[in-house]
Parts: C-alpha cells; sequence; structure tokens
C-alpha cells in the first residue's frame, strides 16, 4: 500500500476502500442473481420433466 501522500490522504483512502467494498457488495449482488435464475430455470425444467413423465404436459403450479 502506498503512503498517504498527495491526495492518498487518510480521508482518500478511506473512501477509495469504501468504493471497493461497495464494487464488491454489487459484483456479489450479481452473482447471487444469476444463481437465483438459473436454478429458478432448473428447477422449471425438472418440473416439467416430472409432469412429462406422470404423462401431464404442464407442471403442477406449486410453490416455488
Amino acid at each position: 500500500m502506498l503512503p498517504p501522500t498527495g491526495n492518498r490522504t487518510a480521508r482518500g483512502l478511506a473512501q477509495a476502500a469504501a468504493e471497493t467494498a461497495g464494487d464488491v457488495s454489487w459484483r456479489e449482488g450479481e452473482a447471487l442473481h444469476r444463481w437465483n435464475r438459473i436454478t429458478e430455470a432448473i428447477t422449471t425444467d425438472v418440473a416439467h420433466w416430472c409432469a412429462i413423465k406422470e404423462g401431464s404436459s404442464e407442471p403442477e403450479a406449486g410453490p416455488v
């Protein structure tokens, strides 16, 4: 880490750290959102496959 000189004062370093933490949180949120979409698609596909296997063309509505 660079020493706090010039515009890299303690306040500047704290702000940079906060911005980095916010960026990490945003990326984690995006990853979670993608994961939720993937698992929702898998759940839908499995429900559809089960409905077809049981002789129905549409999955039963139920809790997700």
